[in-house]
């Protein structure tokens, strides 16, 4: 518990609530602090201010009441070893030190722990000196209060003598509870009339975050998220785009293929050519007519290929330039619709926005009315406490003049 406390505090925190329904018990058995609902952070002079009283009645420190009572509300982590002190009076004695029928009788307990505050002489309590020395330390005014100077104050108490601080973790503790699972709660005792629906009003929806994507939190692959997939190529695009290099692909294998055939034409040409040569007399052989006609049907292929391959050079040609101009257009198209949709998140956003700022306005004023409520509900208190006193002095002086009528009338007898 020292531990616990001294780490919230070495964090600038202070619980205000330390009580042992706050305290846990893992699985090895060693204890968790819980329920930091009523913490507040330390300001740099190690104080907070608040003028509301937190905290359990009966564990609640002397110094929390007077911050309530004249308004300053500032105290320090020294609240916490009060409560730490009314735990280990109760773990030891069965009982809180101040404890009372009715709430104002204990308050008015812890005011005057002074005079109020003492050990049961039940000789059935064996409690050491040390122990009690322990307690006297926690349980007193804030000036001398143990753990001024954090967990050094109790390192050097005698209660704590022979205690290994580091390695308290490691020890085996003294009572270690049965669990089947991390999960397991069967050592709590539920109570049905604490499971109710809740009144809270589900969060408006938002059709950018739908949580259905959440499983997949870490992995690459978002096609399909308008949050983060706005400059994406759409399907169709990518389609068209891949039919149109496929289309290039096959007019450039196509010229290839021509190229290759009108080489080969003009190599056969040359061949053809070759045939006109000279004869054994020295004469020159002239071509056939069979030859020239052949001739002339590979002149004409070669004609006809030529040209179909200038074709296609322009065909390819016009075809990149277009090629171009459409990725432009996409890129544009894409940008605008980008655009248009960061605009209509800016303006969701702006709602969201007025939304959280008109419900701030709220909460400031319902706080505002709340604190006024507290306020009357104090001077109220106030009020019942002084017509309180003034009853019971008045019925002491009813009671002291009734005493003196009985024996002036039993003198008179």
């Amino acid at each position: 518990m020292v531990l616990a406390i001294g780490s919230i505090h070495d964090l600038h925190y202070v619980h205000r609530d330390i009580k042992p329904d706050n305290v846990l018990l893992d699985a090895n058995g060693h204890i968790r602090l819980a329920d930091f609902g009523s913490c507040l952070k330390l300001f740099e002079d190690g104080t907070v201010q608040s003028n509301v009283a937190v905290g359990t009645p009966d564990y609640i420190s002397p110094e929390i009441l007077r911050a309530m009572e004249d308004g300053q509300g500032r105290y320090g982590p020294e609240c916490d070893w009060w409560s730490l002190g009314v735990c280990m009076y109760e773990m030891l004695y069965g009982e809180t030190p101040f404890y009372a029928e009715s709430l104002v009788e204990t308050y008015g307990k812890i005011m005057n722990h002074k005079n109020c505050f003492d050990f049961p002489s039940d000789p059935g309590y064996e409690v050491s000196q040390e122990a009690k020395d322990l307690m006297k330390s926690l349980i007193c005014s804030s000036e001398y209060r143990l753990g001024q100077h954090g967990i050094e104050d109790f390192k050097n108490h005698a209660w704590f003598a022979n205690l290994d601080w580091d390695g308290i973790r490691d020890s085996v503790a003294p009572y270690k509870p049965e669990v089947s699972s991390p999960t397991d709660t069967s050592n709590f005792d539920v109570d049905d009339t604490d499971i109710r629906t809740s009144d809270a009003v589900p969060p408006t929806a938002n059709s950018a975050f739908t949580a259905l994507h959440l499983p997949f939190v870490g992995f690459t692959f978002t096609q399909g998220s308008c949050m983060s997939d706005l400059g994406s190529i759409p399907l169709d695009q990518m389609s068209s785009s891949k039919f149109e290099e496929e289309r290039l692909q096959q007019l450039e294998d196509e010229n290839q293929r021509l190229l290759k055939n009108l080489t080969e034409l003009k190599r056969l040409l040359q061949n053809q050519g070759g045939l006109s040569g000279v004869g054994e007399d020295g004469r020159r052989i002239s071509p056939t007519s069979e030859s020239g006609n052949g001739m002339r049907r590979l002149q004409d292929e070669i004609n006809t290929l030529t040209k179909k391959n200038c074709e296609l050079e322009s065909q390819l040609k016009q075809q990149q330039p277009s090629d171009l101009k459409r990725e432009i257009t996409t890129v544009d198209g894409e940008g605008s619709q980008r655009v248009r949709e960061m605009e209509k998140m800016i303006r969701l956003l702006k709602q969201e926005k007025e939304e959280a700022q008109k419900d701030k306005v709220d909460a400031q004023e319902k706080l505002k009315l709340q604190d006024k409520e507290l306020k009357d509900a104090l001077g109220q208190r106030k009020l019942a406490m002084a017509e309180y006193t003034e009853v019971t002095d008045r019925l002491s002086e009813l009671r002291q003049q009734k005493q003196k009528l009985s024996r002036q009338v039993r003198d008179k007898e």
